[in-house]
């Protein structure tokens, strides 16, 4: 329909323009809730430690990371795992032991289960944002994530590492770099993080969102 199009992020842009031909839609990104995501400073968990969203739609990626974090075991069997996920594990994406799943946490326990971690995992094959970036970026956690939804925009400015694909190989390879990282670096990339979160708020998106609503060239 003939109407303005709005999309939260650059990844789903180029799906409008690239692949429908319709003109550059409006872009409004989410925001994140710093007062549920907030952590000041962070310090380097004394475990290597990675996490994950669980999720049984393969869209979602999940076994990306399940395969790249067992790589990586490999290699650092002390690396720990933690996810969280809306519902009980299911057989057709099943959990290897070492994971230490929460199911339905309360959203005010994220931030604290965002910072037992080195780095977040953002596996998902295909997303319009990937919200769980910017939490755990907000919560000072650098993001290890596939270049699909807001990844590239989010990671732009540092904060985590962007991969070139979603390969459980390449992910496994950048999971152990985090494990030896020097203290001193990681310490840029969460400070790197959460500066990054800052740009993103919901009052900013409620306030680009209602400018372009109630523009005049808004079609109807």
């Amino acid at each position: 329909f003939p109407t303005q199009k709005i999309t939260i992020s650059r990844w789903l842009e180029a799906i409008l323009v690239d692949q429908l031909g319709l003109d550059a839609p409006a872009f409004v990104p989410n925001g994140v809730d710093r007062t549920l995501f907030f952590a000041g400073e962070r310090e380097m968990p004394d475990r290597p430690t990675v996490g994950f969203v669980y999720a049984p739609n393969p869209m979602k990626g999940s076994d990306i990371a399940i395969e790249a974090i067992s790589l990586a075991r490999e290699k650092r069997p002390a690396l720990r795992c933690i996810a969280f996920g809306h519902a009980e594990a299911q057989e057709a994406m099943p959990l290897p032991s070492f994971v230490e799943y929460h199911v339905s946490p309360r959203q005010d326990q994220l931030g604290a289960l965002y910072g037992l971690c080195s780095a977040w995992l953002f596996p998902s094959r295909e997303e319009g944002f990937g919200l769980p970036i910017l939490e755990a970026m907000a919560s000072g956690t650098p993001v290890i994530a596939v270049p699909s939804g807001a990844a590239p925009e989010l990671l732009a400015q540092g904060g985590g590492t962007l991969l070139r694909s979603a390969d459980s190989r390449e992910m496994s390879e950048i999971i152990l770099e985090y494990c030896d990282m020097p203290k001193a670096k990681w310490d840029v990339l969460s400070r790197e993080a959460i500066a990054a979160s800052v740009r993103y708020s919901p009052a900013s998106s409620i306030d680009r969102f209602a400018q372009i609503i109630e523009g005049p060239h808004l079609q109807t």
